[in-house]
């Protein structure tokens, strides 16, 4: 039996190995203004689900052509349609693997503003990035068409979401008449979270996203040939890690306009993998964080230890792994009895630079803080609502 669906062309998902998969979004900037105000407005969003994705194709094929002997491209294929956004599922098995796949979709959301949206009056695309990591703490779930097929069935639900899986394995199909794949989980809630940050300007990203990425930039020849992953803000995201502010992270698509160069000279938003690295490490083996990473191999034990099967193995504590118990038995890392609703802004900087930091004079209290001797904010509006 195959364990790989088939998600259009050459491209296919694992199903049943332990695996790291990026999520990827993008969605046009007024889009709702403009269906609101254009009588034929369709035809126009009708050429995004047409054209975008032959630019990402465009961009993985140059993406191959550069390709080092023994690397492997990731590919990203179509999830699913929410509106008029597009969302895509990528395997990745290193941080090699995760900068590929980010590039390429950078690249095939630029190509499409210039071939595409330059001359209309919807001209610019957001974007974002997440990473779930499989069998836990994300699960697959095969959704059915017709619950009532199966109303009479004595089975649990986890070997009937088991059965259904692996008939769509064995079609290679992420749906067919009975199913839809759909993919649930902590990582997949914050991760959406993460997508409603984003705008034209700051491509979000979740932070083991942002972590991969930055990860597999030491080993290239010039930063100059990267995109720079930078410290955002961090911000109180609904439901997610007990309310404790997330650090988001963004690659700055307008970093090159000089207005946004002049102005960066106030603060300081720039991370080096070093400091991404740090805080990572710092987020990932406190207690309750919602996401994890599988990289076999890696460096880092709590990347390269295999996740938990949390639907199989009756544990739902799904940060649990080795590596984690003792950061979960400091009690600095206990975050259970504190209150979130209110930020400390001595967060960040006493992770990344080992000293407290006094609120900036004249600063009001807000759930946003800044890696700066200037606190500075960002119009990063929700574009929408998830439950």
């Amino acid at each position: 039996m195959s364990n790989q669906v088939d998600a259009g062309g050459d491209s296919q998902i694992q199903l049943e190995d332990s695996q790291t998969r990026l999520f990827f979004s993008v969605d046009l900037v007024g889009s709702t203004a403009y269906k609101q105000t254009e009588h034929r407005w369709q035809p126009k969003f009708l050429s995004f689900y047409r054209e975008f994705p032959q630019c990402l194709a465009d961009s993985l094929r140059k993406q191959k052509d550069n390709l080092r002997k023994g690397t492997s491209l990731p590919k990203p294929v179509f999830w699913k349609a929410v509106g008029d956004e597009l969302l895509y599922v990528c395997p990745v098995r290193n941080v090699a693997q995760v900068k590929m796949a980010v590039d390429a979709w950078l690249d095939a959301q630029a190509k499409y503003e210039e071939n595409t949206l330059k001359k209309e009056k919807l001209q610019k695309t957001k974007g974002a990035v997440f990473a779930a990591t499989f069998p836990g703490p994300d699960c697959m779930v095969a959704i059915p068409r017709d619950p009532g097929d199966q109303a009479d069935s004595d089975r649990s639900v986890i070997e009937l979401n088991d059965a259904a899986v692996k008939k769509l394995a064995a079609s290679n199909k992420m749906a067919d008449d009975e199913y839809l794949l759909d993919f649930l989980g902590p990582s997949i809630d914050t991760g959406f979270r993460v997508i409603a940050q984003s705008t034209d300007r700051y491509f979000t990203m979740s932070l083991e996203a942002a972590w991969a990425y930055s990860e597999s930039t030491r080993a290239t020849e010039s930063e100059k040939k990267n995109h720079v992953v930078e410290f955002l803000c961090e911000r109180q995201l609904k439901g997610v890690w007990g309310n404790r502010p997330y650090p988001i992270f963004v690659i700055d698509r307008m970093a090159d306009d000089r207005v946004n160069i002049a102005l960066k000279k106030m603060y300081n938003s720039h991370c080096d993998p070093e400091r991404i690295n740090e805080i990572f490490m710092a987020c990932a083996t406190s207690k309750n964080w919602p996401s994890r990473l599988y990289f076999k191999g890696n460096d880092l034990p709590f990347v390269s230890s295999l996740p938990k099967d949390v639907i199989h193995d009756g544990d739902n504590s799904s940060t649990d792994m080795k590596g984690y118990e003792e950061q979960d038995k400091n009690p600095d890392n206990d975050t259970s009895k504190d209150d979130y609703s209110k930020v400390d802004d001595t967060t960040f900087d006493y992770l990344v630079r080992g000293r407290s930091k006094g609120r900036a004079k004249g600063d009001k209290k807000n759930n946003i803080t800044r890696l700066s001797k200037t606190v500075s904010t960002f119009d990063i509006t929700s574009p929408r609502h998830y439950s």
